[in-house]
């Protein structure tokens, strides 16, 4: 992301989780972090702001959806099929039931299906 142009977010700060930080300086407002995931987002949740937008794989969402940090899920469905690839999700301690709160399709069949999971109050999302 940081070698197509223009970084996109620079008004926010933004964590990259990775095991092996990059040699070269990135973005002032990009800070990569190395610890546990579930600890860092625990400790984030902790302090004053907004909303926190985790965008990954199952390999950072897993682990925190078993710990109860993730209260939203906005899952896009693109149209292709593959012959593998990674799991959506890792195995999770509980079945959860999830709240669908809306839907979108874009004219390529892309489609989003945004769910909320148990214990957030429909205001949280709005406010």
């Amino acid at each position: 992301m940081l070698s197509f142009g223009e970084w996109p977010y620079p008004t926010l700060t933004n964590y990259v989780f990775t095991h092996r930080p990059p040699a070269e300086p990135a973005h002032a407002s990009v800070h990569f972090v190395t610890e546990d995931p579930t600890q860092f987002v625990t400790q984030l949740k902790q302090q004053p702001g907004n909303t926190i937008w985790l965008i990954g794989g199952s390999t950072l969402a897993s682990p925190l959806l078993a710990a109860g940090l993730i209260d939203e899920l906005m899952l896009f469905i693109v149209p292709q099929l593959l012959g593998s690839g990674i799991p959506l999700w890792r195995e999770q301690p509980r079945p959860r039931v999830l709240t669908l709160q809306r839907t979108q399709t874009w004219p390529d069949g892309t489609t989003l299906l945004h769910y909320l999971l148990p214990g957030l109050v429909k205001s949280q999302v709005e406010s």
